[in-house]
C-alpha cells in the first residue's frame, strides 16, 4: 500500500492541511484523526468560568486517557477491540452533552465553555476516528512535536522563498518525521 493507495491515512498537526491563509488541497482519500489534547485543552480553558459543568466533561476526557494508558502496549487489534465498548460510549455522552448544551443556549456561544462545545461538535468525526482503527493514537501530540522540529529548523532559515514553498514544505518534513518515527530507511 502506497502513499497515492485510496487506504493510505496519516496523522498530521492540523497546520499544515488546513491553514485557512495558506491553503493546500487535502487528497479527497486522507482522513482526518483529531486530537483529544486539543478538544480536552478547551474544557480545561472554560474550567475558570464553568468549573462543575467543565469537570463534568474532563472526567470524560479524563476517563478516556486512563482507557488509552491501560491499552498503550496491547496489539493494534486488542486496542480496537477495547475502544469500541469503552471509548464510544463515552464520546456519545460527550458529543450529547455539548449538543444539550449548546441547545439550551445556557452558556454564550463566545465564553470559553460555548467555544469548547463549538470546537467538539465541528470535529465529532475527526476525534472519534482514532476509535475506528487500533493503529491510531488518541491524539495527535507526537505529530505536534515533530513539526515543532520543523518550526524551529523554519526559523533558522527564516524565508523558503514563498508561503506556498513554506506549507508544502512543513507537509513534507511531517511526512519524512512520520517515516523516521516509524524506522522506514533506518
Amino acid at each position: 500500500m502506497g502513499i497515492g493507495s485510496p487506504k493510505s491515512t496519516f496523522e498530521t498537526s492540523r497546520f499544515p492541511l488546513e491553514s485557512r491563509k495558506f491553503p493546500i488541497p487535502t487528497p479527497p482519500a486522507a482522513k482526518k484523526n483529531g486530537c483529544n489534547a486539543h478538544c480536552r485543552r478547551g474544557f480545561k480553558d472554560s474550567e475558570k468560568t464553568e468549573p462543575d459543568r467543565s469537570k463534568r466533561f474532563l472526567d470524560i476526557c479524563k476517563k478516556l486517557c486512563k482507557i488509552e494508558a491501560e491499552i498503550k502496549d496491547e496489539s493494534i487489534d486488542l486496542r480496537y477491540r477495547r475502544r469500541q465498548p469503552d471509548s464510544v460510549p463515552l464520546w456519545d455522552a460527550l458529543f450529547d452533552r455539548c449538543r444539550e448544551g449548546k441547545a439550551n443556549m445556557t452558556v454564550l456561544p463566545k465564553s470559553p465553555l460555548g467555544r469548547a462545545w463549538v470546537y467538539a461538535l465541528k470535529n465529532e468525526t475527526a476525534l472519534r476516528f482514532y476509535g475506528t482503527d487500533g493503529h491510531w493514537s488518541i491524539n495527535n501530540n507526537i505529530s505536534e512535536r515533530t513539526l515543532r522540529e520543523f518550526v524551529i529548523g523554519r526559523k533558522n532559515g527564516l524565508f523558503f522563498g514563498s508561503p506556498d514553498v513554506s506549507c508544502k514544505s512543513a507537509v513534507l518534513v511531517n511526512l519524512l518525521f512520520c517515516a523516521r518515527r516509524h524506522g522506514l530507511n533506518e
